[in-house]
């Protein structure tokens, strides 16, 4: 009997050794902009190593599986071209993605992330950069996103938007025939024409959730799609340069199509429904 249970033991150590080591080989830790392409195209837990500037969105194919530890560190999204006002969108994700941050303050800044599958961010922070357009998560038909923590961010207002007809960045798209799910973290929208996030198809905040959203023009823009708002916080900040002369109203939430149901989450202070 203590033979068996001997054999048992080592027959164990060996399966956990081998486990350990296999989950080491699936891990990659990348520093350069051609290791980081790599890595995501062929899936598995890629670490950020350092600092890593994109010249080029990388694409995650269809069927690949990746978790992206940011580890502190940050993706940063070039200009696109010659462009002054445009940057590149960093990842054009096919696949499923899961974006994490172990160490903290981790982000991705570009023009944002295209989700044409599925997507889960836990922790870091994605920020829409520019001006003049752009989502932090530009997702797509047929795709799904589910937020638990971190923070999306449209962080650069235009201030030339308004007399020149182009568009401030917004945090957070929901496309027809998407779903997207809000558990947590915090979405905030600095810009001054577009709301916090863009609804055309569903978007589910449940009971459970402690989302905190905020914007200075508005929260919710709601154009169709289904809308089920159960939990979460939503403040309008109403931010307005004082050199700005144009009027305008703001909103917690504004339904131009679609429908609202289960509204059941808090308003903030500044909120205007």
């Amino acid at each position: 009997m203590k033979k068996l249970a001997k054999f048992l033991l080592v027959v164990c150590v060996l399966m956990l050794s081998m486990a350990i080591t296999a989950l080491a080989e699936e891990s990659k830790t990348v520093t350069t902009e051609a290791t980081l392409s790599e890595a995501l195209k062929e899936g598995g837990t890629v670490i950020l190593g350092a600092d890593v500037e994109v010249l080029a969105p990388i694409e995650i194919p269809n069927g690949v599986v990746v978790t992206l530890d940011l580890n502190g560190h940050k993706i940063i999204g070039a200009w696109n071209g010659a462009s002054q006002k445009a940057h590149i969108y960093a990842i054009k994700n096919y696949g499923e993605l899961t974006v994490g941050d172990s160490v903290g303050n981790g982000a991705i800044i570009s023009r944002g992330i295209y989700n044409y599958g599925t997507m889960v961010l836990n922790a870091g922070t994605i920020d829409a950069c520019d001006g003049d357009g752009g989502y932090a998560v530009n997702n797509q038909a047929g795709s799904e996103f589910t937020m638990n923590g971190g923070k999306l961010i449209a962080s650069c207002e235009d201030d030339w938007q308004n007399e020149k007809g182009g568009f401030d960045a917004t945090a957070l798209k929901v496309p027809a025939n998407s779903t997207v799910t809000l558990n947590g973290g915090v979405i905030e929208n600095l810009c001054d024409y577009t709301y916090a996030i863009q609804v055309n198809g569903t978007l589910n905040i449940p009971a459970s959730s402690t989302v905190k959203v905020s914007g200075s023009h508005g929260v919710l823009n709601i154009e169709g799609g289904v809308t089920t708002v159960a939990g979460g916080e939503f403040i309008c900040t109403g931010y307005m340069p004082e050199d700005k002369v144009t009027a305008r109203t703001d909103n917690v939430v504004y339904v131009a199509g679609g429908q609202i149901t289960n509204a059941g989450g808090q308003p903030g202070d500044a909120a205007q429904i």
